[in-house]
């Protein structure tokens, strides 16, 4: 079983704040898609995967392909990871159906992204969609702020969201 942490669109909380994030909630991987704010000797220091979004300082480093190997199962699994400020952002359908056919394209199972501060998670054409939402501030949702924890354990695929609370870490 591999659980991954997801966070996006922190815009600027505080390296101790999202140190306590990742340390509270026993995943196998730390990934950040985007919007951080932070320095990337940070960023590195923190998290397993990161990609930075359309408000970070650097404007490399935006998209990255990754490989896991289940330990205990030998399952190979296949990432992109993208912050999804590209063209067709702003239209959800068309958001969807760009990042579908970038997995198909690159052979990868999952799509990890961020950018539009709304949770999301669906699995199309053998491809799982996975957003986090906003640590600062999610877009129409009950939430206000979130990130999630992916679980995966052979064919079966998991994404729970949690609330944010700064002060319950």
């Amino acid at each position: 079983m591999i659980r991954i942490l997801l966070i996006s669109d922190s815009h600027g909380i505080s390296e101790k704040e999202l140190k306590k994030i990742i340390q509270s909630n026993n995943a196998d991987y730390a990934c950040h898609l985007g919007d951080h704010l932070l320095d990337q000797t940070i960023m590195e220091s923190l998290f397993t995967k990161y990609v930075n979004g359309n408000c970070d300082l650097v404007s490399s480093h935006k998209q990255i392909d990754w490989k896991i190997i289940d330990p205990t199962s030998n399952q190979k699994y296949n990432f992109t990871l993208l912050h999804g400020d590209r063209p067709g952002c702003y239209d959800t359908n068309q958001l969807i159906d760009n990042l579908v056919n970038l997995a198909k394209t690159k052979g990868n199972q999952f799509i990890l992204f961020g950018h539009t501060h709304i949770p999301f998670f669906k699995k199309i054409d053998d491809v799982y969609l996975i957003n986090p939402g906003s640590l600062q501030m999610n877009r129409l949702s009950d939430v206000k702020q979130s990130f999630a924890i992916l679980t995966i354990n052979n064919q079966d695929v998991n994404v729970d969201f949690f609330k944010y609370e700064p002060n319950n870490l």
